[in-house]
């Protein structure tokens, strides 16, 4: 241990033994003291990290959770209720799929384009998928122009085009990632990259609004993810919120939509925890660990057909559910087929390029099953299904569907190869967090042709069965 005095206007080092130190020991009982100088600035930067967290006490849980008080209803525009929608016998769902910026700009249009049409008027439900589910949202908290106040979000073309066009990882990366802060809280709280993404969410689209903020004159909002616990769907809405005790009006539309886009690895799961369980025993909360919603469905379907089946006597005139599927076919991984060695530098590693084309093929694969049985089950539930897809709309142009994509859609073949893309190649989206001007106007000049190969089913949509 040291101690210092002062001798003559200067500082005298001393260490325990009680000698002065000579200039041969400064370099020795310097590097202690800058040591222990450091670790006291980490620990208060800690602390101080610790105590300015968002999180909860019970295993880092966002502030916007929180527990439902006995005798209090959810009643919030994000449900599965039918009252509304059984008013005319008559079911319409909208299911917006995964696809990262490709399905946010894709979604983003055909909402756009059937609002224009006076489709979604008539719609009873929105379903939303990982990327599908930021447009659905956003969406279903907006107002018209003509109707919207100062502090809330506007439905407008340009704006909507702006916005499903953002790219996310600057401001992921900038604000919250090279944050010396929150990597602190990041190492020492529950703070993980799901929490930090869904503030990029308010920051850049919702502005902390709630699921109480849902406009009442849009279509109830279904936002769906994947619980790790069970392989089963967790769908936001207020009865299902309710079943584990946590109030919906109060929880953030962010927080639901993260959870649907929690891609695994590149994201962590999204945690909810279970109210009803243990309420007198904090430390035994179960949780339920909740990622992209297109591991169990990239569609966003699933949610529309357990409401309709489930319901299915309130709708004696049937239904239809719209598609807007924003998925690609695998061809294009053909060009692995001209590298024998198609590593990366972050393969080396782990082969993270194999994993991800290994995931899309997956996701590829449970897309085409869910369209199978859709198609299949569809005749005898009464349901019309309109299949808005990606692919046909930006390979379609002036020509016949049949002789420009053939088998595009042939459901004995799990995955489609034979797409041709032509000279059209370079206008392909990729999945990912972000989207060229270039893409982005190409992939909504796809979902404008592809609403137009079937606006006769639309308009019927409008005027009712």
């Amino acid at each position: 241990m040291e101690t210092m005095e002062a001798k003559g206007g200067r500082v005298s080092t001393k260490v325990c033994e009680g000698k002065e130190a000579g200039p041969g020991s400064d370099a020795r009982v310097k590097l202690p003291r800058l040591n222990r100088v450091l670790l006291g600035v980490a620990f208060l930067l800690g602390v101080a990290g610790c105590s300015v967290s968002p999180l909860r006490h019970l295993e880092g849980i966002p502030a916007s959770v929180h527990r439902l008080a006995p005798g209090q209803e959810n009643r919030t525009r994000a449900s599965d209720d039918v009252e509304e929608a059984a008013a005319d016998g008559w079911f319409v769902g909208v299911a917006l799929s995964g696809g990262g910026s490709r399905s946010a700009v894709f979604s983003g249009e055909v909402l756009t384009r059937l609002h224009e049409l006076g489709v979604m008027q008539r719609v009873d439900f929105v379903s939303g998928i990982s990327a599908g589910s930021l447009a659905g949202a956003y969406y279903c908290l907006s107002h018209d122009p003509e109707e919207a106040g100062p502090d809330d979000l506007p439905w407008r073309r340009d704006v909507v085009e702006d916005l499903m066009r953002r790219g996310v990882w600057l401001d992921y990366f900038s604000r919250y990632v090279f944050n010396p802060i929150n990597l602190i809280r990041y190492y020492g709280t529950g703070l993980n990259r799901s929490y930090q993404m869904r503030r990029v969410l308010d920051l850049k689209f919702f502005h902390n609004k709630t699921l109480a903020e849902l406009n009442p004159k849009r279509p109830r909002l279904l936002v769906t993810a994947t619980t790790l616990e069970t392989g089963a769907v967790f769908t936001f809405t207020d009865r299902e919120l309710a079943r584990r005790g946590i109030q919906s009006g109060v929880l953030q539309v962010s927080d639901a939509v993260q959870a649907s886009s929690s891609f695994p690895g590149l994201f962590h799961p999204y945690v909810l925890p279970d109210f009803t369980q243990n309420t007198h025993r904090p430390t035994d909360t179960r949780f339920a660990h909740l990622v992209d919603g297109g591991v169990y469905d990239n569609l966003g379907v699933v949610p529309l057909l357990k409401v309709y089946q489930q319901h299915r006597d309130r709708f004696p005139r049937g239904g239809v559910i719209i598609v807007a599927d924003a998925s690609l076919p695998a061809e294009l991984k053909e060009r692995l087929a001209l590298h024998a060695d198609t590593r990366k530098a972050t393969d080396y590693v782990i082969d993270f390029g194999s994993m991800r084309k290994s995931i899309e093929i997956m996701f590829e694969v449970d897309r085409l099953g869910l369209m199978r049985a859709l198609q299949e089950d569809s005749w005898h539930l009464g349901l019309k299904v309109i299949h808005l897809h990606y692919t046909t709309g930006l390979l379609s142009g002036d020509r016949d569907l049949h002789d420009e994509l053939p088998n595009i859609l042939d459901l004995d073949q799990p995955v489609p190869t034979n797409v041709d893309f032509g000279d059209k190649r370079h206008l392909v989206a990729p999945t990912s967090l972000g989207i060229s001007p270039e893409h982005a106007r190409a992939t909504r000049d796809a979902a404008r042709r592809v609403i137009d190969f079937n606006l006769d089913g639309l308009h019927r949509i409008r005027t009712g069965p």
